[in-house]
C-alpha cells in the first residue's frame, strides 16, 4: 500500500513539490497505525518547513449571496502547466484560486473583478485540453458588455484550481468575488443607477460653479470648481470604462489613488477658505498648504517608484492637515465665525467617516471602495452647499456696527516695543505713505500676526496698503457693502472707533487717523483670537491715538512750511521758495527735459501809484495783478513775486515761441484791469534755458537785461532775451 502526501504549502513556495511515497505493508499494521504514521510525517514536513497550514482554503460557492474570494487567493509562483516553457515575466503576479461550484440554485455562477480595471488580468480556467485563457485586462480589447466579469461553466461539487495573472499593482489590489447571475444582474442594476445619479449631481453641480465663477470672477468658486472636477473625475476613473475607451499612460489603479488623493486635498483647501483660515491663522494655513502640496508631491512620486512608503507618507501628510483643519475650525468656530460654524461639523463628521474606513482597511491603502467612494463625492455636493449658503447670507445680512466712544483718563503704562514706535520720527515732515508704513510696522512689531490695513478713500476710490494682501482681499470685497455706513461714521465731528462685522462673521476694529475733504484716512485691525481682546483693544486705541497725532503734526509742519515760502500779500511764492524750486527744475537732467522759459515782470510807474494814492492803493494792485497772472498760467508753472513791483515767472518745458505767447497773454490781461486809480500797464523781459544759460542765476541775469531793455524802449512791451534765438521770432 502506498500513501502519497503532498505539503500544499510548500508546493505554493517551490512551485510543486514530488509526491512522498511511503511503502507500507497493510498486513504489519492496522488502518488506524496506517492513519496515524500519516499524520505523524505530515507534522514533521510542517515543522521542518515552517508551515502550520496543510492545505489551500477552498471557495464554495453560497447562493444566498456573493462570495469575498480575496482571502482564498494563493501567490504561487508561474505554473509548468501554463507557461509550458516559456519564461515568466518579472512583473506579473500569480494567484491560485480553489473553488467548488453548486448549480443546485439554478444559477450560472460569475467571477467579478474590480470596476477599477488592471493593465493586465488573465484568468486559466481548468478545462479538458488543460487551460483555457480568458483575458479581462484594459489591453484585452473585450468587446463584453460587462468586460470585469467571467462566467465560469465548470462541474458541479469538484475542486477547480484557478490561475490568475495580474500585473504587479499596490494599489489597486485583486480583490474578485463569485456572484449567482441572477443577484449579479439586479445589484448591478442598482449601482449603475446609484452611479449614473451620482454623476449626474456632480456633473450639474460642476456647471452650475463653473457658471458663477466666470459670472462673478471670484476665486473661492475657482477653487471649489476645481475639487468638482476632480471629484467628477474620480467617480469616472472609479468605473473603469474611461480607461477602455482611451489609452492611459500608467496603471489605472494609480490614476484613481492619485484622483483620490486630488479631490480630498482640494476638499481641504475648501474647508480652509470657508473657514477664512488666511485671516484668522495665517500660520496654520500656511502649514496647511505645504502639507498639501507635499501630499500631491508624494503621491506622484509613488507613481513614477512604486515605492510604498511615498503612498504611506501621502496619506499620513492629509491626516495631518485634517487634524490641523479641525484644530483651526474650532479656534474661529469659538469666536462666532458663521462660514467656520458651517465647515466645521460637515468637514468632522466626513472626516472621521472615512477615517474609520480606511483605518479599517488592510495598509498599505488600497483605491477607495464604493462606500468610501460615494462619501468623497457626497463631501463636495456639502461642500458646494456650503459655497451657496455662504453666498446666500452675504446678500441678506446686514452689517453690524457698533460705535464706541469710551475714554479712559487712566496712565497708560507702555511696553517696550510700543515705546520704541511711539517715538517721534527723525524727520518731522513725512509725505502720507511714510506715515501710514510707520503704522503698519508699529503694528507688526507690537502685535505680530494680527492683520492690521489702513485705508484711504479719494473721492469714490478706496486704496488699500497692508502686509496682509489675503486679509485685505477680504475687506476690499466687502468695502461696497460698508461704504455708506463707514462714512457716516467718520464724518462726524467727534473722534470714534468703530467695531465692524462683516456678512462673513469677521470681525474688524476701524479707527478714524486724519480726514480732508473728499480723503479720509481709516486704519482697520482684526483682532482673530479672543485671547488678550481686551489687551490688543487698548494698544491698537494707543497706536491709533499716535497716528492721528503724527497726521495733525505733519499737516501743521506742512501749512507753516507753506506758510514760510509765500508772499502774505500777494499769496505768491516768495523769493526764496521760487529759488528752491526753480533751481531744481531748470538743472534738471533728465533726457526727455526741453526748454524752459523765465520771464521777468515789472509794473510800470507803480512808484507814482504809491505815491499819489497810497500804500493801500498800490497793494491791491499788487494782489489783483498776482490773481489776473496766476488764472494765465498752468499748474505747473512758477510764479513769484521777487520784489516790490517785480514778479518772476518760470514756464518749465517751454520754447521760446511759446514763452513769448505767454507772455503778451499776460502783458495784455494786466493792461485789461480796470479796479485800479490809473491804468495799469507791465513790462516783461523774457529768456530761454540753452547753452549760455544753464543755470538759474545765469537765466535770471539774460531775463533782467531783457526787462531793463523793455524798460528804456517805451515800457508796456515783450523784449527778448539773445538766448531767444528761434527763427520763427525774427
Amino acid at each position: 500500500m502506498i500513501f502519497i502526501i503532498k505539503n500544499e504549502k510548500l508546493y505554493q513556495r517551490q512551485g510543486g513539490l514530488p509526491d512522498l511515497q511511503v511503502p507500507l505493508t497493510y498486513s504489519s499494521c492496522s488502518a488506524r497505525a496506517a492513519v496515524f504514521i500519516r499524520a505523524l510525517l505530515v507534522t514533521l514536513l510542517s515543522m521542518l518547513f515552517g508551515q502550520t497550514t496543510l492545505a489551500a482554503p477552498v471557495a464554495e460557492s453560497s447562493p444566498s449571496g456573493s462570495v469575498e474570494l480575496s482571502s482564498y487567493l494563493t501567490p504561487v509562483t508561474a505554473p509548468e502547466a501554463i507557461l509550458s516553457g516559456k519564461q515568466p515575466n518579472a512583473t506579473d503576479r500569480w494567484y491560485k484560486l480553489r473553488l467548488t461550484l453548486n448549480h443546485s440554485f439554478n444559477s450560472d455562477w460569475l467571477l467579478v473583478f474590480r470596476r477599477t480595471p488592471h493593465n493586465k488580468l488573465d484568468i486559466f480556467t481548468p478545462s479538458a485540453n488543460g487551460y483555457r485563457i480568458t483575458s479581462l485586462g484594459t489591453g484585452s480589447h473585450s468587446r463584453k458588455s460587462d468586460p470585469r466579469v467571467l462566467k465560469l461553466n465548470l462541474p458541479d461539487d469538484k475542486i477547480h484550481d484557478l490561475y490568475i495573472r495580474v500585473d504587479n499593482s499596490i494599489p489597486n489590489r485583486l480583490n474578485p468575488s463569485l456572484w449567482p447571475q441572477s443577484l449579479y444582474t439586479l445589484d448591478e442594476y442598482r449601482n449603475q443607477a446609484f452611479s449614473a445619479s451620482l454623476l449626474a449631481l456632480l456633473l450639474l453641480f460642476l456647471v452650475s460653479t463653473a457658471a458663477v465663477m466666470i459670472y462673478t470672477r471670484h476665486q473661492s468658486y475657482l477653487l471649489l470648481t476645481a475639487h468638482l472636477l476632480a471629484t467628477t473625475t474620480l467617480v469616472l476613473m472609479y468605473q473603469g470604462e474611461i480607461f477602455r475607451m482611451i489609452n492611459w499612460s500608467g496603471d489605472p489603479g494609480l490614476w484613481v489613488l492619485t484622483m483620490t488623493v486630488i479631490s480630498l486635498v482640494s476638499a481641504l483647501a475648501c474647508y480652509k477658505n470657508l473657514g477664512l483660515l488666511a485671516l484668522y491663522t495665517p500660520r496654520a494655513d500656511r502649514l496647511m498648504l505645504w502639507l498639501c502640496c507635499l501630499s500631491v508631491g508624494f503621491v506622484f512620486s509613488f507613481f513614477m517608484t512604486h515605492q510604498i512608503l511615498l503612498l504611506n507618507a501621502a496619506f499620513l501628510m492629509i491626516a495631518l492637515t485634517a487634524a490641523l483643519l479641525t484644530s483651526s475650525l474650532l479656534t474661529i468656530f469659538a469666536q462666532g465665525v458663521r462660514p467656520a460654524k458651517l465647515a466645521l461639523p460637515v468637514m468632522a463628521t466626513l472626516s472621521l467617516a472615512l477615517f474609520s474606513s480606511w483605518v479599517s482597511t488592510e495598509w498599505p491603502r488600497a483605491i477607495p471602495s464604493q462606500a468610501e467612494l460615494a462619501l468623497i463625492a457626497l463631501q463636495s455636493l456639502l461642500i458646494t452647499g456650503l459655497y451657496w449658503v455662504n453666498r446666500k447670507h452675504k446678500h441678506r445680512q446686514a452689517i453690524s456696527i457698533n460705535l464706541v466712544t469710551t475714554h479712559n483718563d487712566k496712565r497708560r503704562v507702555f511696553d517696550s516695543a510700543l515705546r520704541k514706535h511711539l517715538q517721534a520720527p527723525a524727520n518731522a515732515l513725512m509725505d502720507e505713505k511714510a506715515i501710514r508704513e510707520r503704522i503698519l510696522e508699529t503694528l507688526d512689531a507690537v502685535m505680530p500676526g494680527t492683520p492690521s490695513m489702513i485705508l484711504v478713500k479719494r473721492k469714490s476710490h478706496w486704496d488699500i496698503d497692508s502686509h496682509y494682501p489675503k486679509a485685505a482681499q477680504i475687506l476690499k470685497s466687502s468695502i461696497d457693502s460698508i461704504e455708506e455706513e463707514l462714512i457716516s461714521i467718520i464724518s462726524s465731528d467727534q473722534e470714534h472707533h468703530v467695531r465692524l462685522e462683516d456678512r462673513n462673521g469677521v470681525k474688524y476694529w476701524v479707527f478714524l487717523l486724519h480726514t480732508e475733504e473728499n480723503h479720509h484716512t481709516l486704519l482697520v485691525v482684526s483682532p482673530g483670537s479672543q485671547r488678550k481682546k481686551s489687551l490688543k483693544w487698548q494698544q491698537i486705541t494707543d497706536i491709533s491715538t499716535h497716528a492721528r497725532t503724527l497726521f495733525q503734526a505733519n499737516q501743521q509742519t506742512r501749512f507753516w512750511k507753506l506758510q514760510a515760502s509765500l508772499d502774505s500779500l500777494t499769496g505768491l511764492l516768495n523769493r526764496r521758495a521760487f529759488m528752491n524750486e526753480a533751481t531744481e527744475i531748470v538743472h534738471r537732467k533728465d533726457s526727455g527735459q526741453s526748454q524752459s522759459c523765465l520771464i521777468f515782470i515789472d509794473i510800470d510807474d507803480f512808484k507814482q501809484i504809491n505815491d499819489r494814492f497810497g500804500h493801500p492803493a498800490g497793494d491791491k494792485v499788487l494782489s489783483e495783478l498776482a490773481n489776473r497772472m496766476r488764472k494765465e498760467l498752468r499748474q505747473q508753472d512758477l510764479i513769484a513775486r521777487y520784489g516790490g513791483e517785480e514778479f518772476v515767472v518760470l514756464l518749465p518745458q517751454t520754447n521760446a515761441v511759446r514763452g513769448v505767447q505767454i507772455a503778451e497773454r499776460l502783458r495784455n490781461s494786466a493792461s485789461l484791469y480796470q479796479g485800479g486809480p490809473v491804468p495799469l500797464s507791465i513790462s516783461l523781459g523774457i529768456a530761454v534755458t540753452g547753452l549760455n544759460t544753464d543755470t538759474l542765476d545765469k537765466l535770471l541775469q539774460e531775463a533782467d537785461d531783457a526787462l531793463y531793455e523793455a524798460k528804456h524802449s517805451g515800457k508796456n512791451r515783450v523784449c527778448r532775451a539773445p538766448s531767444c534765438e528761434d527763427i520763427r521770432l525774427a
